[in-house]
């Protein structure tokens, strides 16, 4: 399998350096883009605020993984498919109820839109 992914974030404090690149043999915790909470507003999908969305290729398809606190969880379907094999985490955890009736998830669609093009 090959790593995609499409930027590294380091943060120190208040300092923020964006470092554009796509690489490959690294892992999620080390790459990916820096995604907040107020990016994606009432779109955005779990109960942490912040996190690295990165990409890998799996078999036929694109895995949208997103790495909070040193855990990469899986995102999409694909992903979903792969976690087991490639030690990510299942979603579930941090993945936010729907404010309009608290039983369903809000979707991970953004997310899996923005991942999509900027892994590519």
């Amino acid at each position: 399998m090959t790593n995609r992914y499409c930027a590294a974030v380091l943060t120190t404090g208040a300092l923020l350096v964006m470092v554009a690149a796509c690489s490959g043999g690294s892992t999620p915790q080390d790459t990916g883009l820096h995604v907040t909470r107020a990016d994606f507003g009432d779109e955005w999908p779990f109960t942490v605020d912040v996190g690295l969305l990165s990409c890998e290729e799996v078999p036929g398809s694109l895995a949208v993984l997103f790495t909070h606190d040193g855990i990469t969880y899986s995102v999409n379907g694909p992903a979903t498919m792969w976690a087991a094999e490639n030690g990510w985490a299942d979603k579930r955890p941090i993945w936010s109820d729907s404010p309009e009736d608290g039983v369903t998830k809000i979707p991970t669609v953004a997310l899996d839109r923005y991942a999509e093009q900027h892994c590519a």
